[in-house]
């Protein structure tokens, strides 16, 4: 008698997140997620959304992304895009420990009244219920360059 043994593979994309507090986005085309990661609300037109890879002594490298949005109106489901939200900042950065110990850090922004012609971004609140907000994010922010940041999710508490 012979015993035989085979197994199927299946090749998986699937970048769901696996928990209820997350932050992720594709970076120029590069997925990240962030590991530390919350949200803030001073008063019910605003919300402050934030994403943080605390990456700096593991892999030399750090990434942090915030989306703030204040509104005429209280913090709701629907779609806030940049051009049409009363003030809406997005900020991404990235800190690198250099060989010596020190630090360098590049800085992108997006923000409603911009001087810039490159930032463009759109913040999509799904769900915004029993102190939890989740959703969606893309566009692009501009520093010493322009970044893409697309595929965005975010699912965190409100603190």
């Amino acid at each position: 008698m012979a015993t035989v043994l085979y197994s199927c593979s299946k090749d998986n994309d699937d970048t769901s997140p696996t928990s209820e507090n997350y932050v992720q986005a594709k970076i120029d085309g590069k997925l990240v997620q962030f590991k530390l990661n919350s949200s803030h609300q001073n008063n019910a037109n605003s919300i402050s959304v934030v994403g943080n890879t605390a990456d700096i002594n593991e892999s030399n490298e750090n990434t942090h992304i915030q989306l703030a949005i204040i509104s005429e109106k209280a913090i709701e489901p629907m779609t806030y895009e940049l051009e049409k939200t009363p003030t809406m900042v997005v900020t991404y950065g990235v800190i690198k420990k250099k060989a010596d110990g020190t630090m360098d850090q590049d800085n992108y922004v997006a923000s409603t009244g911009s001087a810039s012609l490159g930032d463009h971004f759109t913040v999509k609140i799904d769900k915004f219920a029993a102190g939890h907000v989740s959703g969606a994010f893309s566009g692009t922010v501009v520093g010493s360059s322009v970044v893409t940041i697309s595929e965005g999710k975010f699912s965190v508490p409100v603190d």
